[in-house]
């Protein structure tokens, strides 16, 4: 009876908080630990240390603006090639493209959207990305530092998201991490090729709260014989989640997240002289820093009727990179900077977003979700230049003619910061067997000076035998996340210009921008069809009608010279549209055999600056994926995985060579931009995993290869200063580990 009792009040306990850990441990109560009362007979029963293992209890998911994409870190650690990665799970999910860079990079682009269009939320705290080396409005980066062993699930919105979420014009993608356990202490230890790791988690203040602390360290040092790569990079995160239950019907959590990384990388390059023309053999290196992370607090309250939620957040982003003449190889080059390093630059960015989140019901069937959000931002770029000097040859159509070109040394640094505020409301209804619900969310941009409301709505029919029908429509709207930067790359060549007066003038050209837009609509169907098959089925259709124009493939055309000759912004009447189906076929179970089949066509276009379309540098016209999962007498699994798109459209370029002989690339005066593809993307990775357990100790060792077949697609190609190279990804890629746990 008293393990009965205990066990009981804990469910209750844990399940008003949702905090449920995969396993509750139980223990006899009794003084000596290892005796019970004795029964009508009046024997006695030792009563050994007992271990209750159940699925963990999920609160039912009522309808939201647009269904997610549920997905556990079970999942992500039996599809291969994912190599517990959140983005690179997301990667093989119909309409989603990624490693279209060097490095495996898993920037995401999702149903046209651009890696700057995706939020990422672990916890309450807002990330711009959640990858290692990743852009600055961006995700990229070749890996996450979100360590997926504690990822208790991930809800992935690929379009409408519900109001209460930040709005954003792509996907929002929300991580829920797991609070450690409240009945025992449990430690682990790991181990790569290429790095190490270590988490503790257990319980304190008398069984009332709980913590979780992991750590990872990784260099691919020892994969240099395998990466076809410039450099070598080393990186490490830590993770830090406690948990204090004050009453049954309230809890406290407390979130940490840290990233460091560092990337030191040389690469050939071909110069030129500017007067003689002689062709010279150099060696530029990068030298690239990158701290992030975010620490946040919620506070929730969940009573039978009404719920209420408050997330205070911390977020940082301090990116540095460098050139150096440490490797020049070529003494004339050397001479002619006016210091070392050459170029130093650092984007430094800071959040504090405070929201509230409140559920209502009324009566049975009906939800009112509502709240605030408030965001302060801080931008502060900084750049240190160390300009060369001596002379230069200008060619004309006159001739060439040389002048003495001296750039003294300049530094930049401009300080941007503004307020965002948010207000929504969504409305709920569950009554069979339609479901439904409209919201609307309002957001003021301060540095934009400008609001936007962004409504929303949903129904679905759900009948049994038939399936569920979806349809969604809305609008996103969205701070422009890479114009701050974009206009400090712009005003730092203004050597004239103090700090003072970039800061304002770039304050300024803010002003005069408006949100970004996004119109949406989707329809989908889901149903079993067997126990064995799941169908999911999804068309959508997205209208971008405030982009800036693409002149070239590569520009968009931001300022322009006026009649009064002043710089002056282009109008935000660009135009990008998106549309394309996806079909999934999995099983419902992830037991013993698992499989997941999945395909998008799709289509990504651009208007540019002479009023044509041409296609986005994404639009890869299709997407496949496939994985499968096999357990083996309980302690083995195998998966294999693969995935592939139909190659990036490009435009190839020509060389153009001056009058002294120096080359520069260049597009064809009036050639069809994207008329060519690379080549096509097909990855094959297999993962083979062992579990072993020994009373408390439990083992797992796992071999994982990514790429198998060491396919070399040509993912771009790079201008070398004399001639265009071949930019291509990893090749094969083993990694082997372990990890013990007690």
């Amino acid at each position: 009876m008293a393990v009965a009792v205990v066990l009981q009040s804990r469910i209750f306990a844990e399940n008003q908080a949702d905090i449920f850990s995969d396993s509750v441990v139980v223990t006899d109560t009794s003084s000596k630990g290892d005796q019970s009362p004795p029964d009508s007979s009046g024997k006695m029963y030792r009563l050994n240390r007992m271990v209750v293992t159940s699925p963990r209890i999920v609160r039912p998911r009522r309808p939201t603006a647009q269904p997610a994409k549920v997905f556990s870190s079970d999942e992500m650690a039996s599809t291969a090639g994912v190599e517990g990665d959140i983005c690179r799970y997301i990667a093989t999910l119909p309409s989603t493209v990624s490693s279209l860079g060097e490095n495996f990079d898993n920037a995401l682009y999702v149903r046209g959207g651009r890696p700057s269009e995706v939020i990422f939320v672990v916890d309450g705290i807002e990330l711009e990305n959640i990858n290692h080396f990743s852009q600055a409005n961006g995700s990229g980066g070749p890996i996450g530092f979100i360590n997926s062993d504690f990822v208790k699930e991930v809800d992935y919105f690929a379009g409408n998201a519900p109001v209460s979420y930040p709005s954003r014009l792509s996907s929002v993608i929300a991580i829920n991490l797991k609070n450690g356990l409240f009945t025992q202490r449990r430690h682990s230890l790991g181990c790569k090729l290429n790095g190490g790791m270590f988490s503790t988690e257990g319980p304190f203040l008398k069984g009332n709260g709980s913590y979780v602390l992991a750590c990872r360290y990784i260099d691919f040092s020892l994969f240099k014989r395998f990466i076809a790569d410039l450099g070598i990079p080393r990186l490490g995160d830590a993770y830090f989640k406690g948990m204090y239950l004050g009453h049954k019907a309230g809890d406290l959590s407390i979130t940490g997240l840290l990233s460091h990384n560092t990337f030191n990388w040389h690469y050939p390059v071909v110069e030129t002289e500017d007067v003689s023309a002689q062709v010279h053999g150099n060696t530029i290196e990068e030298i690239q820093r990158i701290v992030q992370g975010g620490c946040g607090m919620t506070y929730q309250v969940q009573r039978e009727t009404m719920s209420h939620r408050a997330d205070v957040s911390v977020s940082f982003r301090d990116g540095g990179g460098n050139d150096s003449l440490h490797y020049f190889t070529d003494t004339f080059f050397v001479s002619r900077y006016a210091g070392n390093p050459v170029r130093k630059d650092s984007d430094t960015r800071f959040r504090v977003i405070l929201t509230t989140k409140s559920d209502i019901i009324f009566g049975d069937t009906r939800f009112l979700t509502f709240g605030i959000r408030g965001n302060y931002q801080d931008y502060r770029f900084l750049t240190n230049d160390n300009r060369r000097y001596g002379l230069y040859v200008f060619c004309s159509d006159t001739g060439a003619f040389v002048v003495d070109l001296n750039k003294p040394p300049r530094k930049r640094l401009m300080h941007l910061d503004g307020l965002e505020a948010s207000g929504y409301a969504e409305l709920t209804s569950e009554a069979d067997p339609f479901e439904w619900s409209i919201g609307m969310r309002a957001d003021y941009y301060q540095l934009l000076r400008d609001v936007a409301l962004s409504p929303r709505l949903a129904i679905t029919l759900q009948k049994e035998g038939m399936g569920s029908l979806m349809a969604t429509c809305g609008i996103e709207h969205q701070f422009p996340t890479e114009m701050p930067s974009l206009f400090f790359y712009f005003l730092s060549w203004f050597t004239e210009m103090s700090d003072d007066s970039a800061t304002v003038q770039a304050r300024s050209y803010l002003e005069r921008l408006e949100p970004l837009r996004c119109y949406q609509a989707a329809v989908g169907y889901e149903r079993q069809l067997a126990s064995w098959m799941m169908l999911k089925a999804d068309a959508y259709f997205k209208w971008y009608d405030r982009e800036y124009h693409f002149v070239s493939p590569k520009t968009q055309e931001v300022f322009y010279v006026n009649a009064e000759q002043e710089l002056a912004l282009r109008p935000q009447n660009g135009q990008r549209r998106a549309f394309g189906v996806e079909l999934t076929l999995n099983s419902p179970k992830r037991d013993g055999i698992n499989y997941s089949i999945g395909g998008s066509i799709f289509d990504v276009k651009n208007r540019y600056s002479d009023g044509k379309w041409y296609d986005d540098w994404t639009n890869v016209r299709y997407t496949a994926s496939f994985s499968l999962g096999i357990r083996l007498f309980h302690n083995h699994l195998i998966s294999i995985g693969a995935q592939g798109h139909g190659g990036r459209p490009f435009c190839p370029e020509s060389i153009l060579v001056d009058c002294i002989g120096r080359k520069a690339s260049m597009y064809e005066p009036g050639q069809q931009f994207y008329s060519q593809r690379l080549d096509r993307l097909f990855y094959t990775h297999l993962r083979y995993g062992f579990e072993k357990t020994f009373n408390r100790l439990s083992a797992e060792l796992f071999v994982e290869i990514l790429n198998l077949f060491n396919s070399q697609p040509t993912l771009e190609y790079r201008f070398n200063g004399e001639g265009f190279e071949q930019v291509k990804p990893f090749g094969i890629l083993p990694i082997i580990g372990g990890t013990i746990e007690w």
